[in-house]
């Protein structure tokens, strides 16, 4: 039975450990094609706030939404898993800025407008991004370091 378990964990990790990967390599593709390609709009902002984290950094962050000429859909800031409405970081400034005229410049991409961010955002994206890519990277290489050990273990090349 604990070998049983073993496995698991170790092939639970390696599946965990690539969809960080995935999330990651997909996040990071999407900015160096907004960077390449990213067309420039005015957004909506529907809603603004703080927040302080435990350091006491304060982040300032909105909700938007756009619409392109002839397309019906609005489109709001989303994330490679699909889900919507995400709140975005932005400099303190941009973002009194965005209090006064209720609008944001976000640049998004003309093939998939779902792909999309605040022109200037805040916060760390290429940190966020290093971190899952790592993340993922570290926890599939241990996990399959597992795997081939207990296999190894199973076959009897490995005596403890």
């Amino acid at each position: 039975m604990p070998r049983r378990i073993g496995y698991l964990h170790a092939v639970g990790g390696i599946a965990i450990g690539f969809f960080f990967l995935y999330l990651g390599s997909a996040d990071t593709l999407n900015e160096i094609r907004i960077r390449r390609d990213g067309i420039a709009l005015e957004a909506d902002v529907l809603n603004w706030r703080t927040l302080t984290d435990d350091f006491f950094q304060t982040s300032h962050e909105v909700q938007y939404t756009f619409t392109l000429p002839g397309d019906k859909n609005t489109y709001s800031r989303t994330d490679s898993t699909d889900r919507s409405h995400l709140w975005s970081t932005l400099p303190e400034k941009v973002w009194d800025q965005t209090k006064q005229t209720r609008k944001l410049s976000v640049v998004y991409l003309a093939s998939n407008p779902k792909v999309n961010r605040p022109e200037q955002p805040g916060g760390f994206i290429k940190t966020d991004l290093f971190v899952a890519v790592f993340f993922g990277a570290i926890l599939s290489v241990f996990s399959a370091a597992l795997l081939f050990y207990l296999v190894l273990k199973q076959k009897r090349y490995i005596e403890l």
